[in-house]
């Protein structure tokens, strides 16, 4: 007798954990902050970390990971190179503003730049 997908003998508390998803986000777009708050806020809905590649393709990309206490998020987002670490410092003020108007506060947010020796810029209320 075959077995349908609903059928799966894994049960779902089981299953492995779902791969960081991917997008892209072009930062000429004078949208390109909001695009990253509604891409936050959608791994907090989802409980999965997300993996942005970001345009132009020299800023690389931003691994993003969102974690909540109690009423409060904090995110931690992990940046590829050091012009898109300061670009996500500058729009912080922002994104915790798009945050806030999509009922989430923003209590801690913290940017690094993926090297061994990491830099952490970070901005807590």
């Amino acid at each position: 007798m075959a077995m349908t997908a609903a059928q799966s003998p894994v049960p779902a508390s089981h299953a492995p954990a779902a791969a960081p998803t991917q997008q892209l986000i072009n930062t000429q777009q004078a949208d390109w902050t909001q695009q990253l708050g509604e891409r936050i806020a959608w791994s907090l809905d989802e409980a999965q970390d997300a993996v942005i590649e970001l345009h132009p393709a020299e800023l690389g990309s931003l691994s993003v990971r969102v974690e909540m206490r109690g009423n409060d998020a904090q995110v931690t987002i992990v940046a590829a190179s050091t012009a898109s670490r300061d670009l996500l410092q500058q729009s912080l003020p922002q994104l915790r503003e798009l945050l806030s108007v999509q009922g989430l506060n923003l209590a801690r947010a913290q940017v690094e730049r993926s090297t061994m020796d990491s830099e952490l810029v970070g901005m807590e209320s």
